[in-house]
């Protein structure tokens, strides 16, 4: 079908995008893969005019599930996030790595870094701890004795609620080591 704001070809059930097809807005962006009642839901592929590009799972025309995502032109221009989608935004377990190297391995929650975490910078720097709201507030830490691991003081000044985050273990700041030796996850390319 042919229209002045779009091209789509492909399967068609009762009038609706069914099966694999590819749809191409007359912007420039397009989508590829499979539909069912008219919208993307299955694997495809989304990419934009500006860069922006998509490959994983949709569900009701939203990316959800399993996916990969790499910003285009934006304010995040050659950044990455592959991992877990809901609802259209980063929420689960996933890694973000960012143009200039930096990685984040951990959760996210509607979008932003949420729960516990690793940031493993361009310098060689490994910072795990808890995230809020994508800001740190707390550092993990080991004991050097028994090598378990707890979480150290929440910073105050990001505490953005008067209950601040649970932690699981209050740590004697003499008895304990930054942790520095956790790998960095692998991401693969597609």
């Amino acid at each position: 079908m042919n229209s002045h704001n779009f091209r789509y070809i492909g399967n068609w059930k009762y009038d609706l995008r069914e099966g694999q097809g590819e749809y191409r807005w007359s912007n420039g962006n397009r989508y590829h893969g499979e539909y069912h009642k008219g919208k993307p839901h299955g694997y495809g592929e989304y990419s934009s005019i500006k860069g922006d590009r998509y490959i994983g799972d949709f569900a009701n025309g939203n990316f959800h599930g399993q996916g990969q995502f790499t910003f285009g032109t934006t304010n995040r221009t050659g950044d990455k996030y592959e991992g877990d989608f809901y609802k259209g935004e980063f929420h689960g377990n996933g890694t973000y790595v960012y143009a200039n190297g930096d990685r984040f391995a951990g959760s996210f929650r509607f979008g932003k870094k949420n729960g516990r975490g690793v940031l493993y910078t361009h310098d060689g720097e490994t910072i795990p701890g808890r995230w809020r709201n994508d800001k740190l507030v707390a550092e993990l830490y080991i004991y050097p004795a028994s090598g378990s691991i707890g979480l150290g003081q929440e910073n105050p000044e990001l505490r953005t609620n008067k209950n601040g985050i649970e932690l699981e273990e209050q740590i004697d700041p003499g008895q304990q080591k930054k942790v520095t030796n956790i790998s960095p996850p692998v991401v693969e390319s597609t």
